[in-house]
């Protein structure tokens, strides 16, 4: 398969977000991603690269020799067979699949998914992707012209995908479009997340330098084919799509951030400025009142919202409303996207809400996914709101209203209690309860003689 910068990209990114000794698996070596890895290498970490093929292997020995790869030379080993024909199978955090698997049969990939399965740690993930549409077109054309699903013809890669599917990614610049899958075998729980940095590659690209968010590829075809249309009638204004598309470039801006993990704190979820801070309860999530965290991004704000806790994603649901203007209070019953976050010390929900102008909410996390503090994951267009909701009596506030945010760096605010400090304070709360039914015993008596109708009565000491 001929791999693309993207397309390396895209393999790599799930490797960068382990956080301490990584163990990494290539199946299937090539030197661009084997290249990229070799870069991002730390000392603690370990590259496996298994490569059955003699012509392949023996190319990528002579680039490990290179001069440049000396360094890094003794964290590398380089295998002419399987991983699982190693008399010693080690276990990996991230295994990477190089080869194409749209065209392999059935017995192939249950053989390959059995093998990464079996050497991946817990919580580790396994990389591979297929041609785009590859496997729909073979079933289409298997099915006589009608688009037929049934339990007969679901082959054995959309087993894997439909039961271990983390997320997948779509790779456009690329000879035929392709598609990245990222496979988690064992179940997510959310004390994983805090080994986890956040992914600054996903869903976004390059134009030039200027990091920006994929959603921004909608816009710029039919800008930029508007302006060459209206040059080519010779139009006084065949300009003005350009400066539109640079506009809404600028909107779309993605920058990258360094994240500190800050497991006792809670980051802000976008830029922009804190118009109000209070106790509520919202009918969507029940009775249980919250400290919520009202942030409003004006359309000169970065637009991409990040995870301000690090937990697993244990729910996401969408609540209709108004349009009204963002920055009012009741924009709180506009069209807004909640996403429950489970953490260690709790739940934590994020409700990114649209405005007047904002129109459209994206969600780029899914249902039990891991995300990591200060992790990309969503999107408002043009003016927004985002409200962060914690716990109470968990939490202290460390922002008022007029302060400045920054998603991902401005922390907003602290935790009050460790897990520890909770489970004991439950402990002694069962103590005091337990100590309270040992003094005063109860007893059950019937009212009127109904055996059905009982009520609880202290006990009188003779």
């Amino acid at each position: 398969m001929f791999i693309t910068p993207k397309l390396c990209r895209s393999l790599t990114q799930e490797t960068y977000r382990f956080r301490g000794a990584r163990n990494i698996l290539i199946i299937g070596s090539h030197p661009m991603i084997t290249s990229r890895l070799l870069k991002h290498l730390r000392d603690e970490d370990t590259l496996l690269i298994c490569e059955p093929h003699n012509d392949a292997f023996l190319k990528m020995r002579r680039k490990l020799a290179k001069r440049r790869l000396k360094k890094k030379k003794c964290r590398v080993k380089l295998y002419n067979m399987h991983p699982w024909e190693l008399e010693q199978k080690p276990r990996f955090n991230s295994i990477i699949l190089t080869q194409d698997l749209s065209p392999l049969s059935d017995d192939a990939i249950v053989h390959i998914m059995e093998s990464c399965q079996a050497l991946l740690l817990p919580g580790g993930c396994l990389s591979c992707c297929e041609r785009a549409f590859a496997r729909r077109i073979r079933r289409f054309s298997l099915a006589n012209g009608k688009f037929i699903r049934s339990q007969k013809n679901i082959d054995a890669l959309d087993h894997y995908v439909d039961s271990f599917q983390n997320y997948k990614e779509t790779v456009w610049n690329a000879v035929f479009p392709i598609w990245v899958h990222n496979l988690q075998f064992t179940p997510q729980r959310s004390s994983m997340a805090k080994d986890l940095q956040p992914s600054e590659e996903r869903y976004s690209f390059y134009i030039s330098k200027l990091k920006v968010s994929k959603d921004v590829l909608k816009f710029i075809p039919w800008l930029a084919a508007s302006s060459a249309l209206l040059k080519k009638l010779k139009a006084s204004f065949w300009y003005l799509p350009l400066i539109i598309m640079s506009f809404i470039i600028a909107f779309f801006r993605d920058p990258k951030r360094s994240i500190q993990a800050q497991p006792d704190e809670v980051l802000s979820a976008c830029d922009g400025e804190v118009m109000d801070v209070s106790t509520v309860s919202e009918p969507c999530m029940g009775p249980t009142p919250w400290l919520r965290i009202s942030a409003f991004l004006s359309i000169t704000n970065v637009h991409i919202n990040r995870s301000p806790v690090a937990g697993k994603v244990l729910e996401q649901f969408e609540v209709e409303g108004r349009h009204v203007v963002a920055n009012k209070y009741r924009a709180v019953h506009n069209h807004s996207c909640y996403t429950v976050i489970e953490t260690d010390y709790g739940q934590v929900v994020v409700a990114q809400r649209v405005g007047l102008l904002a129109r459209r909410i994206f969600n780029w996390v899914g249902r039990g996914e891991l995300v990591a503090q200060g992790e990309r994951y969503g999107l408002i267009r043009l003016g927004s709101r985002t409200d962060i909701y914690l716990p109470m009596e968990r939490y202290s506030i460390l922002v008022k209203p007029g302060d400045k945010l920054v998603a991902g760096r401005t922390v907003v605010a602290k935790r009050l209690y460790t897990p520890e400090q909770l489970a004991e304070n439950a402990q002694q709360r069962q103590a005091e309860i337990n100590a309270l039914l040992e003094t005063a015993p109860l007893t059950a008596e019937s009212e009127d003689g109904d055996p059905h109708h009982m009520v609880m009565r202290e006990t009188e000491e003779d």
